[in-house]
């Protein structure tokens, strides 16, 4: 049985490179371009992993894997958020993006970004 893979984003580009990664895999691939679409698609059809965009119309990346955890019924699902942008707006100093990080997924409980750390919006 194949697995159920979630990708929130709204790059046309990364939505290509995902499909063409999993093409020949055993995942059923769901795109949607924003959070709250993915929130959405997320509770209707329950995914085994969502990759989220950090930053997306709607619901961002934090937003959601807020959301995720706090509901019950999606709470085990993995998440996996990332970026291309090469710069971190969750690092202390950051301003308006720092506070909307920690106020989205406070401490980032649960949450997993591109660099591998979880649970600090203080790195």
């Amino acid at each position: 049985m194949s697995k159920k893979l979630l990708l929130a984003d709204d790059s046309i580009t990364i939505q290509k490179v995902i499909g063409i990664t999993f093409v020949n895999k055993d995942y059923d691939l769901v795109v949607v371009d924003n959070g709250d679409a993915a929130l959405e698609k997320a509770r209707l059809d329950r995914p085994d992993l969502i990759l989220a965009d950090v930053f997306m119309p709607g619901k961002n990346g934090y937003e959601l894997c807020a959301a995720v955890k706090q509901d019950p019924a999606l709470a085990g699902v993995p998440l996996d958020s990332q970026t291309v942008r090469v710069a971190d707006p969750c690092r202390p100093g950051r301003g308006p993006a720092g506070r909307l990080c920690q106020k989205a997924c406070p401490g980032r409980a649960g949450c997993t970004d591109n660099t591998g750390s979880t649970g600090s919006t203080g790195r």
